[in-house]
């Protein structure tokens, strides 16, 4: 298995410890190379976080892990019992953080600011044509280098969204989509509305059908919240318009 993980790592253009010398930078091939020329750069041990009191446990609790270097000492590789983490850089100048855990592989993008920018789910198989990515998620940054607005893909689900952000992080607005055989068949968009404290007043909800080129709305529901000092003192629901549910709290 860790076999088929490194050949996967392989596949996307990631350091591992036989085939870093072919990176296309000529400065990472050099250092890299010097991970296979010489061992003392490969780093071993063991972490117990248990009491030493009982060595059984001591015993079953280690974590043994391999560690690569650069001849320049940067981290290339961190294999451990359970996991596998690599490091690399991509042609758009993005840094990659890969994580391999069980049958799973995590691709962590940054951006020039270190910024979380992407975030890719591999599922792992026998080979790399088998493997696919079941969810993605992007982030993109407004000026004031906060979060903006997050797209996430579920390919497994046929499920995609965009949500967008205000300045102070809570969420604006969001739509998810809902695919049936790869074509849009409904869609639903969420709305808030806050008060000067970041307190929820008011979350709409609208479900939308799609056949063909036509869009029917189909549902719409309505949270409003009142407020008494800092507790919400009266919750009202409506569906379609019509008041269902006012609850009040004394």
């Amino acid at each position: 298995m860790k076999f088929v993980f490194a050949f996967f790592i392989l596949t996307f253009s990631f350091f591992s410890f036989a085939q870093v010398a072919k990176s296309s930078d000529k400065k990472s091939a050099q250092e890299n190379s010097a991970i296979e020329e010489n061992v003392s750069n490969i780093e071993s041990g063991e972490n117990d976080s248990l009491s030493k009191n009982s060595a059984e446990e001591k015993k079953s609790f280690e974590e043994k892990y391999l560690l690569f270097k650069t001849s320049s000492q940067e981290i290339r590789m961190l294999e451990t019992n359970a996991d596998i983490f690599s490091a690399s850089s991509s042609a758009q100048k993005n840094r990659v953080l890969t994580n391999i855990s069980g049958g799973e592989l995590q691709r962590r993008f940054y951006d020039e600011n270190f910024r979380l920018s992407k975030i890719e789910y591999w599922q792992i198989a026998s080979s790399s044509a088998q493997s696919k990515m079941r969810r993605r998620k992007t982030y993109a940054f407004g000026a004031d280098g906060k979060i903006s607005e997050l797209r996430e893909n579920d390919f497994d689900a046929q499920t995609s969204s965009i949500t967008f952000f205000n300045s102070d992080g809570k969420i604006r607005s969001s739509r998810k989509n809902i695919l049936r055989d790869g074509k849009l068949d409904s869609f639903e968009i969420f709305t808030y509305e806050y008060d000067g404290e970041g307190r929820v007043l008011q979350e709409d909800r609208k479900l939308f059908q799609v056949q063909g080129k036509k869009q029917k709305r189909v549902l719409s529901q309505r949270v409003v919240n009142k407020y008494s000092g800092e507790k919400i003192s009266e919750t009202s629901f409506y569906e379609n318009s019509a008041l269902r549910i006012r609850t009040a709290v004394s």
